[in-house]
Formats: structure tokens, sequence, C-alpha cells
């Protein structure tokens, strides 16, 4: 079983009370925002959205297979499921899935090779949408999604979860992309989630 799975009532409890605290402390209430949650897993994150910010219009990327098999169970006219993830380039990627039962598609994903699957990404940059608000958990690939300025011109705040143990040096280049990007820190929201507004 996913681990996800089996702890989806406590990960989606955390993530209503970030996304209420975003509209109501941080006053991020915009009218029909357009959503993007990048790394959007087995779509607690999206439900909780779907909850708090009942007219938006939100899209859900997630390029693993068994988690979009528990995604696109959520069926809802304001979600749009993207069965791929976003990165600064096409192409495909080789993400794996720790053995050990303790993570759901891997710490680190993109730079993890146990259990391996072939997964699509796409150029952030020619997406459709310009998202108002944006969560990402993109597993590694946080840095170079954060390159596609085009993407972001219109996101006011950013939820963005950091690496806890950071083997690969992620994390400072992740606050030089926000910064790059004119976001600035407003909070730790979680053990490691961070608000960026701009």
């Amino acid at each position: 079983m996913l681990y996800t799975k089996k702890m989806k009532r406590t990960f989606k409890g955390h993530a209503l009370d970030q996304i209420t605290q975003l509209k109501e402390k941080y006053c991020v209430s915009l009218n029909n925002p357009i959503i993007a949650d990048i790394g959007a897993n087995i779509g607690y994150w999206s439900e909780s959205f779907l909850e708090i910010y009942p007219a938006c219009e939100l899209h859900a990327y997630e390029p693993h297979p068994d988690n979009l098999k528990e995604l696109k169970q959520l069926n809802d006219g304001r979600l749009t499921i993207h069965e791929y993830g976003l990165f600064d380039s096409d192409g495909e990627f080789t993400i794996g899935m720790r053995s050990d039962g303790k993570s759901n598609n891997g710490t680190y994903g993109i730079f993890n090779k146990e259990n391996p699957t072939s997964v699509p990404f796409k150029n952030a940059n020619n997406e459709t949408i310009r998202p108002n608000i944006v969560k990402m958990d993109a597993e590694g690939a946080e840095p170079n999604i954060l390159e596609c300025s085009d993407f972001f011109s219109e996101t006011k705040a950013i939820l963005i979860e950091l690496l806890h143990r950071d083997d690969f040096g992620l994390n400072q280049k992740i606050e030089n992309n926000l910064k790059k990007l004119g976001f600035k820190y407003k909070c730790s929201l979680g053990r490691n989630d961070q608000l960026w507004l701009r």
C-alpha cells in the first residue's frame, strides 16, 4: 500500500490547516483563483484546495502511475489532472520508489533509482495556465520548475515543501530561485513546508 494512502487522513488534515492559514491568516483570498498542485500525489492537497477555494480552477500535476490511480478517483469538474510532471524541459525521467514503504514515490524521486519507473515531464513555461497559487512537492524537481518564470508570472503565493534531508543541496537552489522570481519568505507552515509570497 502507498504510504501516503495509509496516512491520507493525517496528511489531508495538515493540508487543510495550511491552506486555511493561506486564505485567512495571510489573506490570499482571490476570487476564482487558478491553482496548480505540482506533485499532486494521491490528491489530498487537491481535495483540500477544492474545499477551501470552492470557486477555484485546479490543475493537478502528477507523473507517477501508482499515485495517478488514486488521484483519478477525485471526480470534480473544477479539477484537471495532468498525467505528467513539470520541469524546465520536455522529456522522460526515471523516478524511483523506495522499497522500504516509508515514502510514496521516493525521497528525491528524480534521484532515486530504486524500483524505477519512466514518466513524462513537460516544460512548465509551455503550460496554458498561469496559476495564482502554487503548491509544490516535486521530489527534487523544484529548482528546475522554478526556472520557468513565465509559468509563475501571475503567482501570488507558493506553498513549497523543502527537503528534510537535503543530501543534494537543493534547498539553497530552491530559495535562490524563489528570490529570483521576486518571492519573499513569509513563514514555515509545517516541518518542511514554507510559504512564499509576492
